[in-house]
């Protein structure tokens, strides 16, 4: 049984719309096509998507071109960060090294990383335990994707643990308890 968990592609950057809303952008769009060629899709049997539409609008493309079943859950959405909406880039990496430095601190009044790795744990785990022996797909999010990989993995999250690019993935043998990085949904390719 595997799990690839997807973080959502590329999205357009509006600082008047709330991060939580933001739709994928043109660029977000090539990342998701390419992400079609991988041989993996042929062996998932379930995708399951965040209610952010970033993430599930792409589960919904991959959902319909492969006619996997696509639910959308609560749980994996990406961190609560509607105390501060859309910050500046360099103040956004600060908060972030703040986030993961302190997890138990609303740094900012964002979720903590302790909630949100809380929250993420609870719901993946009753993803798996739902659906045993089916290969799984989980759209996502690159903080929440960054934490739980990590919890797996045995080691400290940071900004620097996560995906070096947005539009990441990462697979998981569950039954074997392995973990690999995969690669960057490429936006060059054609």
């Amino acid at each position: 049984m595997k799990l690839y968990f997807i973080t959502h592609p590329a999205v357009n950057i509006d600082p008047d719309i709330p991060v939580n809303k933001w739709s994928i952008s043109k660029e977000g769009w090539k990342q998701v096509r390419n992400l079609s060629d991988e041989p993996f899709w042929k062996e998932v049997d379930v995708i399951f998507a965040s209610t952010e539409q970033k993430a599930n609008k792409t589960a919904e493309y991959w959902s319909k071109k492969f006619n996997i079943p696509l639910t959308i859950v609560n749980g994996i959405e990406e961190i609560d960060r509607s105390s501060t909406g859309f910050i500046a880039e360099n103040e956004f990496w600060k908060t972030a090294d703040d986030f993961y430095a302190t997890p138990d601190k609303k740094v900012r009044g964002w979720e903590s990383a302790n909630e949100c790795l809380d929250r993420m744990v609870k719901a993946m785990e009753k993803i798996v335990a739902e659906n045993g022996g089916k290969n799984i797909a989980v759209v996502s999010h690159g903080a929440v994707g960054n934490l739980y990989a990590c919890r797996i993995k045995g080691t400290r999250p940071s900004h620097l643990t996560g995906q070096t690019k947005i539009g990441s993935w990462f697979v998981l043998d569950i039954k074997n308890h392995w973990y690999k990085t995969s690669g960057i949904i490429n936006s060059t390719v054609p």
